[in-house]
């Protein structure tokens, strides 16, 4: 069974620090708007994007880190 390396990440509201935001998940990302629960603060798709832009490149970075260590691996294991 391969490995997931898939990751959930938390946006977070600029404004209030809040992690629970309201949308409509049936809209296409450039049309949806993100409300924050907390301060009501509204955002479109790529200002919340832009925003949590750091944490989105940790976790791409971490999984990338997982990735380089399982082939790295089966690498080795490969050609022992």
């Amino acid at each position: 069974m391969e490995k997931d390396y898939s990751r959930s990440i938390s946006l977070i509201c600029p404004t209030c620090a809040s992690a629970e935001f309201e949308f409509d998940l049936e809209l296409p990302d450039d049309q949806r708007t993100y409300s924050c629960a907390g301060c009501k603060s509204k955002f479109n798709h790529q200002e919340i994007m832009d925003m949590n832009s750091e944490t989105i490149s940790r976790a791409i970075d971490e999984a990338k880190e997982d990735i380089l260590v399982d082939i790295t691996k089966k690498f080795r294991k490969i050609f022992k």
